[in-house]
């Protein structure tokens, strides 16, 4: 089989990387609703709050018992553990950790195992809420989609989880 490639022409070619250059950037996230275990991917990238208790979980074929994750925004490496096919840790977002995103690694391997991402409460609000909604477009009855997005507001509004101690007023 051969195949003819016609020439672009120089101009084209010169013009090509500034192009590339000018094209939006692709959005590696990926959407998975807030209520299934983490990580689903590398790059299924949930959304914690400062002080948040987190539970990482893979199945052992991933990792192993014993393995231990480290990230920057955590207070301290986590070591997995479990049963059978799945391991899990509980690892807390450090309170002093500003908004961005953050990896996890395993210790002594250099590639990236999940991802998250530290956001002010109103984002952590907001994408709990869209993860209550995808959750409820299945089928559940209005009134206690309303209810269940209400509460999960209320919750992360009220601090429900938080182990960050918030200073009194003076």
């Amino acid at each position: 089989m051969t195949v003819k490639v016609a020439d672009i022409g120089e101009s084209e070619r010169t013009a090509c990387p500034g192009k590339v250059a000018a094209l939006p950037s692709e959005q590696l996230e990926e959407p998975w609703p807030a209520g299934g275990s983490w990580p689903q991917s590398p790059w299924d990238v949930r959304a914690f709050r400062p002080g948040e208790k987190v539970t990482p979980a893979g199945s052992d074929a991933d990792l192993g018992y014993g393995d231990t994750l480290t990230s920057a925004g955590f207070t301290e490496e986590v070591v997995m553990s479990g049963a059978k096919a799945v391991v899990m840790a509980t690892a807390v977002v450090r309170c002093d950790a500003q908004p961005r995103l953050f990896e996890v690694r395993w210790v002594g391997r250099s590639e990236v195992w999940a991802r998250y991402r530290v956001a002010p409460i109103d984002e952590v609000a907001r994408r709990a809420r869209r993860g209550q909604e995808a959750k409820l477009a299945g089928g559940q009855p209005a009134g206690r989609a309303a209810w269940l997005v209400g509460a999960a507001a209320a919750l992360v509004a009220a601090g429900a989880g938080d182990l960050c101690p918030v200073p009194a007023p003076p």
